[in-house]
């Protein structure tokens, strides 16, 4: 159960490794070192940063460590987590050879890695051991009997016929098993997009520069030899 959450979430990543192939430069084992940074470095960061202060407001208030993580969960936890995320993808972009290097397809590819990343880290530890648990379905993946909306994780059907698909999904009552769109590594890729608009941009305007101004070079050398057009 847990090689198809991996599986799933490097699926994925590969999936747009492939569709970006024509105008990204980053290499595959790149991509998967951002993944791999994803899952040991902004997932381990998250965790240690979401526990001290989550402790330190519990202290600080008096109130049940259980309800200020419920609470901090859905207002302060996905800032933190969407912005240590983008972390590596921004100290990246500092350097002048990366802006020259890479493009808008390379920052969104390796900002959907890093948010696969994270986002297999946080699957593997929510239901990595619930696999004893796991009931097999006919049609493949695995139910955690868990609520009337339990837990699914995908099984190799579902995985590698789905566009983008995420480790796990929620079953509503009388739903199919189906693979659930990567949230993670959607939102995180988007953020990749807006920081590589922003750290790309020197190498765009000078692409395009460069072209016009060769293009106004060229055409008084081709009045010299073939006359002034008419």
């Amino acid at each position: 159960m847990a090689l198809l959450m991996v599986a799933a979430a490097v699926w994925g990543v590969v999936q747009l490794f492939a569709l970006a192939w024509p105008t990204r430069s980053v290499r595959l084992s790149t991509v998967l070192l951002a993944l791999m940074v994803g899952v040991y470095g902004c997932g381990v960061v998250v965790a240690l940063v979401e526990v001290a202060y989550t402790r330190l407001y519990a202290d600080g208030s008096g109130l049940p460590v259980a309800e200020v993580v419920d609470t901090t969960s859905y207002t302060v936890a996905p800032w933190v987590e969407e912005l240590i995320k983008l972390c590596p993808l921004l100290l990246a972009g500092l350097y002048a050879k990366v802006r020259r290097q890479w493009g808008l397809s390379d920052f969104v590819v390796l900002g959907s890695a890093l948010g696969a990343g994270f986002g297999l880290l946080e699957a593997l530890l929510r239901f990595a051991a619930e696999a004893k648990r796991a009931i097999p379905r006919a049609h493949g993946g695995w139910v955690i009997p868990d609520g009337l909306s339990p837990p699914y994780v995908p099984g190799p059907h579902q995985v590698f016929t789905s566009w983008l698909p995420a480790p796990f999904a929620t079953l509503e009552m009388g739903q199919e098993a189906a693979s659930a769109t990567f949230s993670h590594l959607v939102w995180t890729a988007l953020a990749g997009l807006g920081v590589g608009g922003v750290a790309a941009r020197p190498r765009l305007d000078t692409g395009v520069g460069g072209g016009a101004g060769s293009g106004r070079d060229r055409v008084p050398h081709a009045e010299q030899l073939c006359g002034p057009a008419l």
